[in-house]
């Protein structure tokens, strides 16, 4: 799915301009063209993981390796064609959000042998998060960081559905219910927004125009037709 498909009207004039000279020269249009798309990829997705960071409480890592680049050219008509798009749509974890754990100390009622009533003190890790950078830190009830699988994977947590006997290995305990891993809606969405989305274009755009000048203007002096 194409998040932004990039204008390369301002491109291709650039290269019009010139393209009588650039024919005399052997791929001389097609390494232009291509050159400029490639440096001009790289400067996108910069753009675009700048922006979803601005709005939202991920790391730049993270984000930047969830954008790939379409970059199209014929070679038969000279057509090409750069757009953005997300590698996932899928919700992501908690934990691409930095929380934070804080120990909280609860306490609990509970009947022993059916007669006998208890309260316990348990120490608990509260885990609390903040989404957009725009919002504050949220507490997230009944969430907890816990450690999973034979790699240790660490997450955030939440337990579901009906109580089931928990079983590891010949130990058989007690009832609890299944967990699964808390997740929410990914940053990427950011750039569903048409403010977001025409500031990536824009940036797009001159970095494209830029580029493509600057291409052709380094091989038309290194073939000394400039």
């Amino acid at each position: 799915m194409s998040l932004i498909e990039i204008d390369t009207s301002g491109a291709l004039k650039e290269l019009e301009k010139v393209k009588e000279t650039l024919q005399q020269i052997p791929k001389g249009i097609e390494k232009a063209t291509l050159r400029s798309m490639q440096k001009t990829a790289r400067g996108i997705r910069t753009d675009a993981t700048k922006v979803v960071t601005e709005e939202y409480n991920v790391r730049a890592k993270d984000i930047r390796e969830k954008f790939c680049m379409e970059k199209r050219y014929s070679r038969t008509t000279g057509d090409f064609s750069l757009a953005v798009k997300a590698k996932s749509s899928r919700s992501v974890p908690i934990t691409n959000f930095n929380p934070r754990y804080e120990e909280i100390e609860k306490e609990y009622s509970y009947t022993y042998y059916g007669k006998h009533k208890r309260t316990a003190k348990v120490k608990l890790n509260q885990v609390k998060v903040k989404i957009k950078r725009s919002s504050g830190l949220q507490k997230m009830k009944s969430a907890f960081p816990a450690k999973v699988g034979r790699g240790g994977h660490k997450a955030v947590f939440t337990r579901f559905g009906e109580k089931r006997r928990m079983t590891q290995g010949n130990y058989v305990g007690h009832y609890k219910q299944p967990i699964k891993e808390v997740k929410t809606t990914a940053p990427l969405r950011a750039l569903h927004d048409d403010a977001n989305a025409e500031r990536v274009m824009d940036l797009a755009t001159e970095r494209f125009e830029k580029n493509m000048s600057h291409e052709i203007d380094y091989i038309l002096k290194k073939e000394g037709l400039r």
